[in-house]
């Protein structure tokens, strides 16, 4: 039995990339798709977390969350 190799996001797939759009809900604040919440949790700044809960475009959140924000590692050692 040959297994389907997932080479990409998009299509039948595109649910498992974070810029999918669905409503996640993380710490009491709403997003928009997965890459907000993920990107929100590197800012130690409630404020900045808002912001980013209200993007729509999750490329905007990304891009947010890299100027000036902890890094993924930072994020997780600080708990």
């Amino acid at each position: 039995m040959a297994r389907k190799v997932i080479n990409n996001f998009s299509g039948e797939f595109e649910f498992l990339s974070n810029f999918y759009r669905c409503d996640v809900t993380y710490n009491d604040l709403k997003y928009y798709h997965t890459e907000g919440a993920f990107q929100a949790q590197k800012s130690l700044n409630e404020q900045d977390r808002k912001v980013i809960a209200n993007m729509v475009k999750p490329g905007d959140a990304k891009k947010a969350a890299v100027k000036g924000q902890r890094t993924l590692y930072d994020a997780v050692c600080a708990k």
